[in-house]
């Protein structure tokens, strides 16, 4: 829609410029419609070369957009025939109507006035300067709109990069491994390799410190339970289910995830041993609300579960997203409960991911079978949870800059036209004795005009457009005030720049020549 507005207002621009072409052709003859039908068919043409042009570049943009979108998107972006086709469907549509008007404006001008000197300007009529601001002041407010979604996606990513995640995440490196599910499956077997595992994983160089987890923060969910009983309480009916992970007793030390209360596993809690568990904060606080939680009997997994002592309680970590609140949670040590599938998290002293190769050979000198299921940074899996969100705001950023760009052609190109159209009015102005100053503000005076009423069309459209984008955003309101007040500053400062080209060539105008001009 700007870039229709736009390509308007240069038709009428140009058709005002051919007022005297366009009556000298009525006056030998040619009809309205034929005259309508000239210049519609000029604009089709326009529209047609700015169609290729416009494909050609699509074709160049494509790839960028594709490398832009993130590996849990679908990234299949590419131009076919129904794209091309509802490009041209919409190409001749929009030059149809919108170079209608300029062409209907043109063909009905009065021959007579057109023909005497002076005739350019008739074409200039308070009509068409008045059509041509309403569309500038349009392209305004459409790129405000943008803007301002822009605006609010990276105040709503900033803030999302500044949760508290309740670990640290550098020189983190996380290597998944996967156990086969055999017929001759044992557990115990598997927690052997795992704990053979961690010690070769330790004593690599470059490994500050190692463990193991089920499942880390921001990764793949794995086991959760819906029926939970407190000793002596009666059954607990959580609202959601809950994350049960199995961790060696280094994990939170390795995470950084800091002790409330109690204490963390030991080496003695393995399996025949008292079995113990450690719950976060949110369980704690759900399932005994102000009481302690440590010493308290949990039981989980069915009826016949056995009870198992709650020993520490750990900090809120975010496991699901990082926009989503932490969740209950009960880590149990693995000795005490084995999986086949673990995670290796190490703390390395350089950069993670050159230990990607030792980690599999440590794994691979245990089992020279076992590959790795993947390797990766935390900061990898952290970029990789907003990506989707980051993805959106780039997209609406790209789009809202290109829109922002056109608004301030369309603004230059009213100013610079407005200013052509006045030049003779400029030298009768300073001739009587005007400052050249004077006619500067005059020029910034209309835009600025142009410009606030384009910010007033946008904050209005702006606010009743941004609940869409309620949903996307994270700790920042749809109507945030900042956002929508640097938007519309930002905008008004663009226009009045752009209008102040147009104004600075005024203000320089050759009284005698402007006197004579046309």
């Amino acid at each position: 829609m700007i870039a229709c507005a736009n390509v308007a207002n240069l038709l009428l621009s140009r058709s005002v410029v051919r007022g005297r072409e366009i009556a000298v052709r009525a006056a030998l003859g040619a009809g309205r419609l034929r005259l309508a039908r000239q210049l519609l068919t000029e604009g089709l043409l326009l529209a047609a070369i700015g169609g290729v042009l416009g494909s050609i570049t699509g074709l160049w943009a494509t790839k960028i957009l594709g490398d832009l979108i993130p590996a849990t998107l679908p990234a299949s972006v590419r131009l076919d025939p129904r794209i091309f086709g509802f490009s041209a469907a919409i190409i001749t549509l929009a030059s149809f109507l919108f170079g209608l008007i300029p062409a209907l404006i043109t063909s009905r001008a009065d021959v007579n006035e057109a023909l005497k000197e002076g005739g350019l300007r008739l074409g200039a009529s308070a009509g068409t300067h008045r059509l041509r601001g309403v569309m500038s002041a349009g392209e305004i407010g459409l790129s405000l709109i943008l803007l301002v979604g822009a605006g609010l996606l990276v105040r709503s990513f900033l803030r999302l990069t500044e949760v508290d995640l309740g670990f640290d995440p550098q020189s983190l490196l996380v290597a998944t491994v996967e156990r086969p599910l055999t017929a001759a499956f044992d557990s115990q077997q598997h927690s052997a390799f795992f704990q053979a595992s961690l010690e070769r994983i330790r004593n690599l160089p470059g490994v500050k410190e190692a463990a193991l987890t089920q499942r880390y923060p921001l990764g793949p969910p794995h086991n959760a339970t819906m029926m939970l009983r407190i000793q002596g309480a009666e059954n607990v009916r959580p609202p959601q289910p809950i994350s049960v992970t199995e961790i060696s007793p280094d994990y939170f030390h390795v995470m950084r995830i800091r002790l409330l209360k109690g204490r963390t596993f030991s080496a003695s809690d393995v399996a025949g041993a008292q079995e113990v568990v450690t719950v976060n904060e949110s369980l704690a606080r759900m399932l005994f609300g102000a009481h302690d939680a440590i010493g308290q009997h949990i039981s989980f997994g069915g009826p016949s579960a056995p009870w198992k002592e709650v020993v520490g309680v750990v900090a809120n970590v975010r496991e699901d997203a990082l926009e989503k609140e932490p969740v209950p949670e009960i880590f149990v040590p693995y000795l005490q409960q084995p999986s086949f599938s673990m995670a290796f998290v190490l703390r390395t002293e350089s950069s993670p991911l050159i230990l990607a190769g030792a980690v599999r050979e440590a794994v691979q000198s245990i089992d020279k079978n076992q590959p790795l299921s993947g390797a990766t940074t935390m900061d990898e899996v952290i970029a990789k949870s907003v990506a989707p969100r980051r993805f959106r705001m780039l997209l609406l950023g790209l789009f809202a800059l290109l829109a922002l760009l056109l608004a301030v052609i369309g603004v230059y190109g009213v100013m610079a036209y407005s200013s052509t159209q006045r030049t003779h009015e400029f030298g009768v102005r300073i001739a009587l004795g005007a400052d050249r100053q004077d006619i500067l503000k005059l020029v910034v005076r209309q835009g600025f005009k142009l410009a606030l009423l384009g910010v007033s069309i946008g904050v209005g459209g702006a606010l009743l457009l941004t609940r869409v984008l309620s949903s996307l955003l994270y700790e920042v309101s749809a109507h945030d005030p900042l956002t929508f007040s640097a938007v519309a500053a930002l905008l008004m400062l663009v226009a009045l720049a752009a209008s102040y080209i147009p104004a600075r060539r005024a203000m320089k105008v050759d009284p005698i020549v402007a006197l004579r001009y046309e």
